[in-house]
């Protein structure tokens, strides 16, 4: 079947020849779509069946890390999980044969109003006043025009709210009266040497970096991430990093981060010693904060992925004169997991500006904070009611987490413009709760 398949790709295509494509309107492999969708499904079967006979023949010894089947089996697993049975992938491909592929909504852009009304009789009064109510408010975003993005907005993969290249900050004056400067720049990497290794639960480690002199400052504004490069066996692996640590702290960087067990990247930071060096760029993107410019700043984060929420939090506590109301909702699978916690803690006993709100999976009965998972019952007492002033919510979490949240922050009638979301997909999981024409948060306060 693969090969008469792709002996039909080619047919079709003159031999793969591209230049058939300066007609943008040409698509000449349509007719082999739902073929090639099956061969997907097919495939992953494949992998799913020899990934299993490999660990079978190895035994318990397939389990080791050094063997590295593992993430193999793992990767199989979840290319596979969802796949459907031999007899449904037939129906569907009877069922795009005659009737074409949007027959199977593929894209999700098409509603089954018998499967709809059908659930909405299943609704009592109040949820059909509260689904009344959202959908008015989609209309009206729809009919107000636009695409709720701002120009350049949503362009750059990585950092989706961002308008503008990030902000470098050039020398600053400090309390001491000396001028810092920079340690990081926007178009170079700049080697960092280790200087301290903190190793936290679960392959969690926190490492301090120094600067290139003493009285530098980061060059990055709070909120601001940069990108690590490590040469391994002649190539370059980067990531990017949020700091922990506040960009007044001179002469040094502090990151935090979960070490993957064979990710190139994470096997080289396992590996490296004091004094050792990393490379780093920045600043590359993220929420650009400025004291005094918001009324309240919320923050909701999970696990590792924390790391710039603390750094929000450690820089306003760090300066008593803005006046910027903080509270901190982190939550965690155990009390151990929250990195910086009796430190984020005693921000919050000494300072009235500052709340923290500690929720974790699981706990021993020692534990004083919430437990249980993140979500509408604990995330609501935690939040205060929209109000008008100006207020801005910081998310840093997965994307199944990050869709609760939203949801909870929907049904408070909070704005999508004062929702910063990190990571990629920030922008399209903020577009799924609130509307595709939402308006985006700006990357800065």
């Amino acid at each position: 079947m693969v090969f008469h398949v792709a002996r039909g790709y080619d047919k079709v295509t003159n031999n793969n020849d591209w230049s058939m494509h300066k007609d943008l309107t040409l698509k000449p492999r349509f007719g082999f779509l739902h073929w090639g969708w099956q061969l997907k499904f097919m495939s992953a079967k494949n992998v799913n069946e020899v990934s299993d006979t490999m660990l079978h023949v190895c035994g318990g010894a397939g389990y080791k890390t050094e063997l590295g089947l593992e993430r193999l089996l793992r990767d199989a697993k979840a290319g596979w999980v969802m796949g459907p049975s031999n007899e449904v992938t037939r129906g569907w491909i009877g069922q795009t044969s005659l009737l074409g592929m949007d027959a199977l909504d593929y894209w999700v852009q098409h509603s089954h109003k018998r499967v709809l009304n059908a659930e909405i009789k299943k609704l009592n009064i109040e949820d059909k006043k509260a689904l009344s109510e959202r959908l008015l408010r989609e209309i009206a975003l729809q009919e107000s025009g636009g695409t709720g993005a701002e120009p350049n907005q949503d362009i750059n993969f990585d950092d989706p709210f961002s308008a503008r290249s990030p902000k470098h900050v050039g020398a600053l004056k400090g309390v001491d009266g000396k001028t810092h400067l920079p340690g990081l720049k926007t178009d170079a990497f700049v080697p960092l040497k280790l200087i301290e290794r903190t190793n936290e639960v679960d392959n969690i480690v926190r490492l301090k970096f120094a600067l290139p002199n003493a009285e530098m400052h980061s060059g990055c504004m709070p909120g601001q991430y940069v990108q690590a490069r490590i040469d391994v066996n002649g190539k370059s692996n980067d990531r990017y990093l949020s700091p922990l640590s506040v960009p007044s702290d001179y002469g040094v960087m502090e990151f935090g981060m979960r070490l993957e067990t064979h990710g190139l990247f994470s096997k080289a930071i396992q590996a490296m010693k004091i004094g050792d060096t990393m490379e780093c760029r920045g600043p590359c993107g993220g929420f650009e904060y400025e004291p005094g410019k918001l009324d309240q700043l919320i923050l909701i984060a999970t696990g590792v992925s924390a790391t710039p929420a603390i750094q929000l939090f450690r820089t306003v506590a760090k300066n008593k004169s803005d006046k910027t109301r903080v509270s901190f909702f982190y939550h965690a699978k155990t009390p151990e997991h929250l990195l910086c916690r009796e430190e984020l803690a005693s921000y919050a006993e000494d300072d009235e500006r500052l709340t923290t709100t500690f929720c974790v999976s699981e706990a021993d009965d020692k534990w004083s904070g919430l437990e249980g998972l993140i979500d509408a019952d604990s995330l609501k007492p935690c939040l205060p009611v929209a109000n008008g002033k100006k207020v801005k919510f910081i998310i840093c979490s997965g994307t199944n987490v990050c869709i609760t949240i939203l949801d909870v922050l929907y049904g408070l009638q909070y704005k999508s413009e004062d929702i910063y979301i990190y990571g990629p997909f920030g922008v399209e999981l903020l577009r799924s709760v609130f509307g595709r024409k939402a308006k985006l948060s700006a990357d800065h306060c």
